[in-house]
């Protein structure tokens, strides 16, 4: 474990209104403050001078009427464009917010409304769509039963840092956003989970939107604490989540690990909420649309009512979301242990003293919020939990529940994910000091985060006062939390006063003779706790500046095999740091894999033209070049151009640089085989005008060299859209990878292969040349093993999420 501490004891260690608008006519200072989506225009809040909050922006329609129980749909654009006209939207005060359900103190329900799918977006005073900023989207917590994001504010986020622009979602709550039935699997019924779908919306809204206000919708990370951090859980395993590239990066605070029930096991809860409702009786169809046409105060009443002592036929009593098949697959734990999960840096932690509740009694505490829980289940937890390790019963109950509710993904999340992408976990130590509890409580941070916000019921809050030293810590907590957004490090950009990770130091030695250029080895290095191999090769360059780090080859003493630039030192030597060795190899000469590409690519494009156009040198005469040559010309060149093209703008490469004498090896398939050979072969006199090969030949047929070129067309077409797609799927400078959807990829992996093979057979038959064939062999082949192992690698990586499809040739292989 690395430990990121503040000397005030936060632990951070590595383990990687209505339809309706309201207008203003805005005065002319205010005008930077307006922002055009192309739909609408907002007037956004001046909150500090470099600050400006757009409050209440709608991301869908309003779940009213039939729409109620029902996943939301988007934002009618056309709608609000022709009720706007051209007006400026008045979003400088905040909406109502979503139904509330009680807390279980002894409060009623029912507060906020039903149209409440709006966002509230903080930004840089000035932010244009060319400030591309990253993007925090913090969703808050509740139990998915009560919240207001009003009650965690962020203009003083984007005040101390106006590098990043905010967004806080609004998501349906308790039975208006998470009532489950079986029957609601039958889209005509409605659909489960409509509060998490609420948030998938919204970060469609902001992945389409976003940059009008100033952010980059390619960097958009998600946050949340309790339910906010048990719903950032789920988005990494929902089936978006991974196929829709919504965000790069989580932060999981205090992840709520609420039971995800079946629709089937919120059966008699539905019965009982539709009676208390007034809508008992007849087909779940008819309940439904009773329900439907109820009040808003009868589903309030009836969703409290169901979370009292009252209701024990079912040990599921409140409104959460289910395992529904379709969004939420499978219970996460099982997901993540199968390495079904986005694969996006992370943040996960919690709080000391975790718990969401208070007594003795493990047992009862178990069965009330785990009720699928077994009798031998409690018993190993008791066993594992022995009371004479507690001062007190209650602190054994704290632990328990703790654990078990709050803190077990620290653990599930941080272990799973720390095998591929950087991933932090931290203990935050610091008590809420309002809170007369000696501990550090569920959503202490909140407190210091949020200008000491102190949540009630019915979206209400209270904030207090903060000193001079909690003001400074928490300065220090969100510049953590901000790095991360604009890095996915949350050490790159933290305050300058905050405290430096441990250094430990490591010995490099020379993996076999000391290399020339790095005399003087062994050495040893002194590196962060959380360095990566990237860094120590960085470290060596700077004690060898001749010994650059694309020379270095970094292993394990005794081992031949290169250790990853972005693995970390931690996970390297599994935690175990002290007396640490790495051996260094010196690659030689080095060129980028840009350069060894437009090389190869860069061949053809010299060689076509000097055989074609240079005739007396290669065929000792002058002749006229037939229609086929020419088009074989035209197509060798434009394909080649868009090769170089599409190295220069469109591919990028995982691996820097390569050793400098392999380009000739490279280079040669492209500059003997599809260069000197299939030039010299088409461009030579037999293929001439007028000659026996080309005369009554179907290489003189106007009709189906026309053909060949409309075939050849679409290949080189298709092949160009499947390289612009796998660039898309993989944000820039990381490795995250989502499953290849779309045009091509739902027959085969490789589409790019395929169609580039097309593109090759159809040169084959125009010309019916030994040359061509051969090119075109060679180059299947190995486009063929290439697909075959991505296609396993795809499998391997996404399992039985990768849909079934071929490797390379659609239906056969």
């Amino acid at each position: 474990m690395l430990v990121l501490a503040t000397v005030f004891t936060l632990l951070l260690s590595f383990w990687h209104r209505d339809a309706l608008f309201a207008f203003a006519a805005p005065p002319t200072s205010a005008s930077r403050d307006i922002v055009d989506t192309g739909y609408a225009k907002y007037l956004g809040n001046r909150t500090f001078p470099n600050t400006v909050a757009y409050l209440g922006i709608p991301y869908a329609e309003p779940p009213l009427g039939p729409r109620r129980f029902r996943a939301p749909l988007p934002l009618n654009t056309t709608r609000v464009r022709f009720e706007t006209k051209g007006k400026v939207v008045d979003a400088t005060e905040y909406p109502e917010f979503c139904i509330q359900g009680t807390t279980g103190g002894g409060d009623a329900g029912g507060a906020g409304s039903e149209d409440c799918l709006k966002v509230n977006i903080y930004a840089p005073a000035g932010a244009t769509r060319r400030s591309k900023l990253p993007v925090l989207f913090y969703i808050h917590g509740g139990g998915y039963i009560y919240g207001n994001p009003r009650n965690w504010p962020f203009e003083h986020w984007v005040n101390q840092s106006p590098n990043v622009v905010i967004v806080s979602v609004y998501y349906r709550l308790s039975s208006f956003g998470f009532l489950s039935v079986p029957e609601l699997r039958d889209s005509a019924n409605g659909d489960l989970n409509p509060g998490f779908i609420d948030q998938i919306q919204a970060l469609r809204w902001v992945k389409e939107n976003i940059a009008s206000f100033g952010g980059d919708p390619s960097k958009v990370t998600i946050n949340g604490e309790s339910a906010g951090g048990a719903s950032v859980e789920l988005h990494l395993v929902a089936r978006v989540g991974q196929g829709e590239r919504l965000f790069r990066g989580a932060i999981a605070q205090s992840v709520y690990r609420t039971p995800l029930p079946t629709p089937e096991q919120q059966t008699p809860l539905f019965q009982y909420y539709a009676d208390k409702a007034g809508c008992g009786g007849g087909s779940v169809a008819e309940q439904l649309d009773c329900l439907r046409k109820a009040p808003v105060s009868a589903l309030a009443r009836a969703q409290d009512s169901a979370a009292s002592p009252d209701f024990t036929a079912s040990g599921y009593n409140t409104f959460h979301p289910v395992v529904d098949g379709k969004v939420i697959r499978d219970f996460p734990t099982r997901l993540i242990s199968e390495g079904k999960f986005a694969r996006v840096p992370l943040i996960v932690g919690a709080t000391t003293n975790e718990t969401l509740s208070g007594g003795t009694d493990v047992g009862v505490a178990l069965r009330r919020f785990f009720p699928s829980i077994t009798e031998e289940d409690i018993t190993e937890l008791e066993q594992a939990y022995p009371i004479q390790s507690f001062s007190s019963g209650s602190l054994r109950f704290q632990t328990v529940t703790g654990d078990s509710q709050l803190k077990c993904a620290n653990t599930i999340l941080g272990t799973a994910f720390s095998q591929s992408v950087g991933t932090w976990v931290y203990r935050y130590n610091q008590r809420n000091p309002t809170n007369p509890s000696p501990s550090v409580t569920h959503a202490a941070e909140n407190w210091m985060m949020f200008l000491g916000t102190n949540t009630g019921f019915n979206g209400t809050t209270t904030f207090s006062d903060m000193t001079p030293v909690e003001t400074a810590f928490a300065s220090e907590l969100i510049a953590y939390w901000l790095s991360f957004v604009r890095s996915g490090d949350p050490n790159s950009f933290k305050l300058s006063r905050s405290p430096s990770l441990a250094m430990v130091s490591i010995t490099i030695s020379a993996a076999a003779k000391p290399p020339s250029l790095a005399k003087g080895l062994p050495i040893t290095l002194d590196v962060s706790g959380e360095a990566t191999i990237r860094d120590v090769k960085t470290k060596i360059a700077e004690k060898f500046p001749k010994f650059k780090t694309a020379r270095q080859k970094l292993s394990l003493k005794g081992d031949k095999k290169a250790l990853d630039d972005d693995a970390k030192l931690a996970t390297v030597f599994s935690g175990k740091l002290d007396g640490a060795e790495l051996q260094v190899k010196d690659l030689g000469p080095q060129v980028s894999w840009r350069t060894v590409f437009l090389v190869e690519y860069g061949g053809p494009l010299l060689i076509h033209p000097w055989i074609y156009y240079f005739q007396n040198a290669w065929y000792g005469k002058e002749f006229e070049h037939s229609t086929l040559q020419k088009y074989v010309f035209v197509f060798v060149m434009l394909h080649f151009l868009k090769r170089e093209l599409e190295t220069l703008f469109v591919h990028r490469f995982s691996h820097g640089t390569m050793p400098l004498f392999n380009i000739f090896k490279n280079s040669a398939h492209y500059h003997i085989l599809s260069g000197f050979m299939l030039a010299f072969d088409i461009y030579a006199p037999k293929f001439k005008e007028g000659s026996h090969h080309i005369v009554g030949s179907y290489r003189n047929n106007e009709t189906y060299l026309w053909a060949f070129a409309g075939l050849w067309a679409f290949a080189e077409v298709s092949n160009l859209h499947t390289h612009i797609t796998l660039r898309n799927l993989r944000p820039p400078g990381t490795r995250v990878r989502a499953i290849p959807q779309g045009y091509g990829f739902n027959l085969v992996s490789c589409p790019n292969y395929f169609f580039e093979t097309l593109g090759w057979a159809v040169i084959c038959a125009m010309t019916n040349t030994l040359s061509a064939y051969i090119f075109l062999g060679v180059s299947a082949v190995q486009m063929t093993l290439w697909a075959l192992k991505k296609h396993k690698n795809y499998k391997k990586e996404f399992g039985k999420e990768y849909p079934r499809r071929k490797a390379i040739f659609p239906f056969v292989l």
